[in-house]
């Protein structure tokens, strides 16, 4: 991973190029100057970017476990608190959780043992479902014009409700999408954050705070620690998300244990739903399982 000027971290490929891509002689073309097929038809297999290896993202991801795992445990107290689980609640709205998440966060959160767990398991849940571009909300990390076409989308062609034909041509259009975007795409690395990600960031900060705030130490200095510290994890969060948004093959993010229903997700898995030229996966393939602890 590299960090610009701000901060903010952006992760490349550090593999082979064009590992696994095929590339015509005289390398990529710009849509204008598309390869063709013996019938004519532009080959979508120029535009594609470069992906990352399931064992690189497995990596990012248990780098990731470690580095939240952490900032848990450095910025928030294990103190009683004189809230109830509905006051608690309350302050889980806008986060794009279900009533039965938020239940459980709620629950977990005010019991002194297992709030810790409560806290690793909300973050990851709001920071990826933000960059998953089959959950598009108000607080996504998404590229805004991605955002924004997804939520402009009729609900009948929406990522969650299409049908076969209509799920192939939205994953067709996220990875011409992040390619024409891609300022530098004849290096076929993964897109890079747009300028917009550092207000994404602190609109998603705001958010989580107004459940944070009750466990964070009080005290000016731990304040400000905390959300520098946060903002930081969730750029690395960011760097992750850009590399499955970027990636040739379709990608999501899991939030179900494989054999407790009551375990809590402390850090997503990630399938796969399709080849790298677009057919989709009867069973989704798996690239990294969820981690869970039991309460």
């Amino acid at each position: 991973m590299s960090t610009d000027k701000t901060g903010i971290s952006l992760v490349t490929d550090p593999g082979p190029p064009n590992k696994g891509h095929l590339v015509a002689a005289g390398g990529p073309r710009g849509l204008s100057g598309a390869g063709t097929t013996a019938g004519g038809v532009g080959s979508l297999d120029f535009y594609l970017l470069d992906g990352v290896g399931d064992s690189e993202i497995t990596s990012d991801l248990n780098a990731l476990s470690h580095l939240i795992k952490d900032h848990v445990e450095s910025n928030y107290h294990l103190r009683p608190i004189q809230l109830n689980a509905t006051s608690i609640m309350e302050s889980l709205s806008g986060l794009g959780l279900n009533d039965h998440t938020q239940s459980q966060i709620a629950t977990l959160a005010l019991d002194t043992r297992t709030r810790h767990f409560a806290i690793r398991s909300l973050l990851v849940r709001v920071i990826f479902s933000a960059l998953d571009i089959h959950s598009v909300g108000d607080l996504s990390l998404l590229p805004p014009s991605m955002a924004a076409f997804v939520q402009a989308l009729p609900p009948t062609s929406s990522f969650k409700n299409s049908g076969l034909p209509t799920a192939k041509a939205l994953d067709t259009w996220r990875r011409l999408s992040v390619y024409l975007l891609h300022e530098k795409r004849e290096e076929r690395t993964q897109l890079p954050p747009p300028a917009a990600i550092h207000s994404q960031i602190k609109s998603l900060l705001n958010a989580l705070d107004r459940f944070l705030q009750h466990f964070v130490y009080d005290d000016n200095r731990a304040r400000s620690d905390q959300a520098r510290n946060l903002e930081g994890v969730i750029s690395e969060c960011i760097g992750v998300g850009y590399a499955v948004l970027s990636h040739p093959t379709e990608m999501r993010y899991t939030f179900h244990s494989r054999s407790n229903k009551s375990a809590v997700v402390v850090l997503p898995g990630i399938e796969r739903l399709s080849s790298r030229n677009g057919e989709a996966y009867t069973t989704p393939q798996v690239v990294a399982w969820p981690e869970t602890v039991n309460v």
